[in-house]
């Protein structure tokens, strides 16, 4: 029946209100987004909010998502009432118009969010778009407006090295921690490559420092110790006793404890005064009893 629903579907004015009619009204106007777009967008925009309208409205946006996103947009942020579905169309659109005009895409970010909600995840999805186009200006906005940015967010801003390493001298703090994120990233595959040790030198030192601070912990806190090492190796001795060895040591400790003491006790006996000097600062600001614990079976 279902089947016969979907290849005949019956006229929706024929049916009382339920599933059979709400189908029936995406079958017609997936018909109409590709005979009679104008005709489907009216009835969208006369429906009364519900699940009839996301209905049409999953059949508009499958549409114009990819061959008119700016007027997906503008149809979405004049609707009534609120949305529901058609979120992988929206966020392809907002992707499109972030590209293409930013400015433009954040100025209907207030009147989208009151019909499909979650401001923030609108938002990352227009920087999304923006950092193919600008990543330095994407990135500053973001850090400004308070939106923290993942790897996967900012993913294509990555191949833009020289315009994230201009960011790191800016005076805004949120705007270098973030790039020094997505810059770690490359820094990450450099490991791999080779290049790592180059892309370090071009970034001031501090946050050369940083990187290779949570990069090596990060090695360390999957119990990848030489690798940690390696990488730990990479930044100037004063920053690799003071910061990263300590890092190193309390996200090993949190990982596995008991694995994490042996480690720590091979080290020479320098390296293990640094750890026990580094993790005593941060037990003066945090209560550990792991870390004081393992701290105290260190006898370099």
């Amino acid at each position: 029946l279902a089947s016969l629903y979907q290849d005949h579907p019956p006229s929706p004015d024929s049916l009382k209100p339920g599933p059979l009619r709400t189908q029936a009204l995406a079958s017609e106007a997936e018909k109409l987004m590709e005979t009679e777009p104008e005709t489907a967008i009216r009835k969208l925009q006369a429906a009364t909010p519900g699940a009839e309208r996301d209905a049409i409205y999953q059949a508009v946006s499958n549409s114009l998502a990819g061959r008119d996103p700016w007027r997906l947009l503008t149809i979405v942020s004049t609707l009534s009432g609120s949305l529901q579905g058609g979120k992988s169309e929206l966020d392809r659109a907002l992707l499109f118009a972030g590209k293409s005009d930013p400015k433009r895409a954040l100025a209907l970010l207030p009147e989208l969010s009151i019909r499909v909600g979650g401001a923030r995840e609108l938002a990352v999805k227009i920087v999304s778009g923006w950092v193919q186009k600008d990543p330095a200006a994407a990135i500053q906005w973001a850090a400004k407006a308070g939106i923290r940015l993942d790897s996967d967010d900012v993913e294509s801003a990555q191949g833009n090295t020289e315009s994230l390493l201009k960011l790191l001298t800016g005076d805004d703090l949120s705007t270098r921690l973030m790039a020094e994120r997505i810059l770690s990233q490359q820094v990450k595959e450099g490991l791999v490559d080779g290049t790592a040790k180059n892309l370090l030198e071009k970034m001031p030192q501090e946050s050369a420092d940083n990187t290779v601070k949570w990069l090596a912990a990060e090695a360390a806190a999957n119990g990848n110790y030489a690798e940690a090492m390696q990488i730990a190796a990479m930044t100037s001795p004063a920053a690799r006793a003071e910061n990263v060895l300590p890092q190193m040591a309390i996200q090993s400790i949190h990982r596995n404890p008991n694995e994490a003491v042996k480690w720590l006790q091979s080290l020479p006996a320098a390296d293990q005064r640094a750890i026990i000097t580094g993790v005593k600062q941060h037990l003066s600001h945090y209560n550990d009893d792991e870390l004081r614990d393992v701290i105290q079976q260190l006898h370099p």
